[in-house]
């Protein structure tokens, strides 16, 4: 289940902000489950709660960006029978120091502890990427520099480098999690939270022009955006139903 949010920007009017949205979306199955309104993105602290009450999270994993990462919103999904995997960025400096230093320490082999990787590459449209993903259940040393995370099981960084032509980029991103997996499956857990922005957020964009309607009523763009979410949905379930054509077998 990933939550994220994302702003309809043809709301915004004589110096008004825009309707700010943050949705649920099963990564799963494709679909849309919910959606709640704030008056602007650092509201959606006090909206993702909101949100997660409103849904049936039993057994499910909640993938949220750094903006997510809070010690109320990581007790709310364990409290509702969830996991968790919230990205850590500056908005939590102390902690985001720790990760950077504790998986730098162990890659310079100034500190022995085990951890668990996986590689990846993909190749197309002129880029090669490598993606990264180390995972550690060593998390008992947090709790002793003050960072007390309820149901914490694993730390994690994933590092991209990506390379167009000559040019040549690294990012990296790190993460903890209430679930104990390894490095394959945290790293899918964390692919599959971007499809809320490729296959949520831009088709919303692209194929339904959500931001180019100027609503200007807010509780009529919301309501919009509604409808909007309702059709992709049933759009998308009616493409699952039908039958796929036969596919040529595979010899190895």
């Amino acid at each position: 289940m990933a939550i994220d949010g994302k702003t309809v920007r043809g709301n915004a009017s004589n110096g008004r902000n825009a309707l700010h949205l943050v949705s649920a979306w099963c990564s799963g199955n494709g679909l849309s489950l919910g959606q709640i309104a704030t008056a602007e993105k650092s509201n959606e602290i006090t909206a993702i709660p909101k949100l997660l009450e409103a849904l049936d999270l039993s057994g499910a994993t909640v993938t949220i960006d750094a903006m997510g990462t809070q010690h109320e919103i990581a007790q709310a999904i364990l409290d509702a029978g969830a996991d968790y995997v919230l990205m850590v960025k500056d908005n939590q400096p102390t902690l985001a120091e720790n990760l950077r230093e504790w998986f730098a320490s162990v890659q310079a082999g100034e500190l022995d502890r085990p951890y668990w990787e996986q590689i990846t590459h993909d190749k197309g449209h002129g880029r090669i990427e490598t993606r990264v993903c180390r995972v550690s259940e060593d998390v008992q040393w947090l709790p002793e520099m003050g960072l007390h995370w309820a149901g914490i099981q694993r730390i994690a960084m994933i590092e991209r480098t990506r390379q167009i032509g000559e040019r040549i980029s690294v990012e990296h991103a790190w993460y903890i999690s209430s679930r104990p997996v390894k490095a394959i499956e945290m790293s899918r857990l964390v692919r599959a939270h971007w499809g809320i922005e490729n296959q949520l957020h831009w088709v919303l964009d692209v194929s339904w022009g959500e931001d180019a309607h100027q609503t200007r009523d807010k509780a009529a763009a919301r309501n919009l955006a509604s409808v909007r979410k309702i059709t992709l949905n049933l759009a998308r379930m009616e493409q699952q139903r039908r039958p796929k054509k036969n596919q040529p077998e595979e010899h190895s």
